[in-house]
């Protein structure tokens, strides 16, 4: 189990890094608050975690992923709850994350694409 502000620390780094962001991510505003429209959204958001479970082989349950009005020190502290994946399951479970890396990826593509064609609407 990692100390929370180790977690805190990585999953801030990993949604900074998926994002080019105008203002810093706040740990303690609740994460729907931090959303917008350009820059942070829910698809980053999820990158960022299916990018958390492949690094440290967590399983972050979907009712906790999917939670925002949690602040992201919250949601570090559940995640230190959570015990790592079995190594007998390992390789399956990053063959899974991964997949939904590539998934998350077109989908980002796509709405960019949308974004330069004048057609996202949101």
């Amino acid at each position: 189990m990692h100390p929370t502000s180790i977690i805190l620390e990585n999953i801030l780094q990993l949604v900074s890094a998926t994002i080019e962001h105008a203002k810093p991510l706040h740990p303690d505003v609740p994460i729907q608050n931090q959303f917008d429209d350009s820059n942070f959204d829910e698809l980053d958001y999820f990158l960022a975690l299916v990018q958390y479970e492949l690094d440290f082989l967590v399983e972050i349950p979907d009712q906790l992923a999917e939670d925002y009005r949690i602040t992201f020190r919250q949601l570090a502290e559940a995640i230190g709850y959570l015990k790592p994946v079995e190594d007998a399951k390992a390789e399956e479970f990053r063959e899974n994350k991964r997949a939904m890396i590539r998934q998350f990826a077109s989908q980002m593509l796509e709405k960019i694409e949308r974004m330069k064609n004048g057609t996202d609407v949101q």
